[in-house]
């Protein structure tokens, strides 16, 4: 029978990932049982307890289930990272040749192609080697192994996302041997809890811990030995807020990715540049007191207000980049309406924001956003006491909009042949191939290539195909109210 034992990593012949947390009898088994944590919840089926009585406690919930430790759906064959740097980059197929030389055979094997594959293995910067089901480095550790992990000497990217560590260890062999590595991506590998750690590791810069479920105290163990560590990325964890008030993150790292969690407020620290939130559950309820962040990601979360959007306009004073798609706030908005509110309450330019939701933002883009704000506090449809900005945009510099051509936004009417007609607000500085794919999504995406649409003047009798996908319905002269006609084609 095969043994198993705790935090022991395993895979199933449907290459299923799970971490063994109970080994033991089961009444009313005849065999010994496993309790599995799977990495992936949906493979589980409860929570450790089985017959009311509970074995073990998933970190995940839901995610636990058990198997008898004679199935047959669990793969015995665990690989080295040795052996698959060998497979795969080392592994040549000699094919004995005779050549004569005078009145005697010589035979050649294969030595140049062996000689430039191992120069390939020393000159390669980049490696990925995600689910290889790789659980140690070496496989008998002997000089030739130890040789061959030395010669990875340029690597400077590992990737060993997803496969079967269970010793932390095992990394720092890699991180001993691979002076020159710069990141390290060991996502999805789950460690037990080791006492003594290895020791300093002073090249690595960019580290990866996303999906690895580790606690936090241990956590800050293990970051304490990466001195020179700038950008962490522990993602996918299920960490909630009063864990993450014990994070201790060295004072290099400026840079940090959070997704993923169970975060309901905003953590503050000190020496972060970029900070990553998206997917948690957060609603903006104070002022940060650290406006140092220059990169924050809040796509997907529960911001449903405008003026948490303006708790976080008054102290991100030195955003650079900012990601907030996605949230319920934005739910009936179209991406128009909701990038003009966002610009106009945000400090926004070159010095400023530069980048909202993933796009550099335009000078033109910029000045409308602004226009268009100052147009809605007049008509009282915005409050400026909530927003500093605002409040010394529409105090000091005031625009009046006497008429129409000076408002950046056009209410347009849709007419469909038959079936109704429906409206929406553009900028003019919306292209035309936008527009048409706004009128695709109410056609149930049908192509644009399937329908035309057409204005007509006041003044003209005549309809004027807008065929200039590249252009804007400015370019166009469309008026606010002007009506449009869809005809398909």
């Amino acid at each position: 029978m095969v043994q198993f034992h705790i935090n022991e990593r395993i895979i199933t012949d449907k290459k299923q990932i799970g971490t063994i947390k109970y080994v033991g009898p089961i009444p009313q088994w005849n065999v010994i049982a496993l309790g599995v944590e799977w990495d992936d919840p949906k493979n589980g089926k409860n929570n450790g307890i089985l017959n009311g009585i509970h074995y073990f406690k998933p970190r995940v919930p839901q995610s636990g289930s058990f198997i008898k430790s004679t199935s047959k759906k669990i793969e015995s064959t665990k690989i080295s990272f040795v052996g698959v740097i060998s497979n795969e980059y080392l592994n040549t197929k000699y094919e004995q040749s005779d050549i004569k030389f005078g009145r005697k055979n010589v035979q050649e094997f294969g030595w140049q192609e062996l000689n430039e594959k191992q120069s390939n293995l020393e000159n390669l910067k980049s490696l990925t080697l995600d689910y290889k089901f790789i659980s140690k480095i070496f496989e008998i550790n002997n000089d030739e192994e130890i040789q061959m992990l030395k010669s990875l000497s340029k690597l400077e990217n590992l990737e060993l996302s997803c496969n079967l560590f269970e010793d932390i260890k095992e990394v720092w062999i890699l991180l001993d041997c691979l002076t020159s590595l710069k990141t390290l991506n060991i996502n999805g590998n789950r460690f037990g809890i080791t006492e003594n750690l290895p020791n300093m590791n002073s090249h690595v810069t960019s580290l990866h811990l996303a999906s690895c479920i580790i606690d936090i105290p241990y956590l800050n163990k293990l970051l304490n030995k990466f001195p020179n560590l700038q950008n962490l990325n522990i993602a996918n964890n299920h960490y909630n807020d009063s864990e993450i008030l014990k994070l201790k993150l060295p004072n290099n790292i400026t840079k940090l990715d959070l997704s993923g969690n169970t975060l309901n407020n905003i953590p503050e620290f000190e020496n972060l540049k970029n900070l990553n939130l998206a997917n948690n559950n957060i609603m903006v309820s104070k002022l940060l007191v650290s406006n140092k962040y220059e990169a924050l990601d809040l796509r997907g979360n529960k911001i449903s207000s405008w003026t948490e959007i303006d708790l976080l306009s008054n102290c991100l004073q030195s955003l650079k980049e900012f990601r907030v798609n996605h949230n319920p706030l934005f739910d009936i908005m179209t991406i128009d309406e909701m990038t003009v509110q966002l610009i106009g309450r945000f400090r926004c330019g070159l010095n400023d924001l530069y980048k909202l939701n993933g796009s550099f933002l335009t000078e033109d883009e910029i000045e409308n956003a602004n226009l268009y704000i100052n147009s809605k506090i007049q008509g009282g449809e915005i409050k400026v006491n909530n927003n500093l900005k605002l409040q010394k945009q529409f105090n000091y510099k005031n625009p009046k909009l006497h008429d129409s051509h000076d408002f950046p936004w056009l209410n347009l009417n849709f007419v469909l042949p038959e079936t109704g007609t429906f409206n929406e607000k553009f900028l003019k500085t919306t292209s035309v191939l936008k527009l048409k794919g706004y009128v695709s999504r109410k056609l149930n995406n049908l192509s644009i290539l399937k329908f035309e649409i057409q204005s007509k003047s006041n003044d003209d009798i005549n309809n004027h195909r807008l065929e200039n996908n590249l252009s804007t319905i400015k370019d166009y002269s469309l008026e606010n109210n002007q009506t449009l006609y869809i005809n398909f084609v």
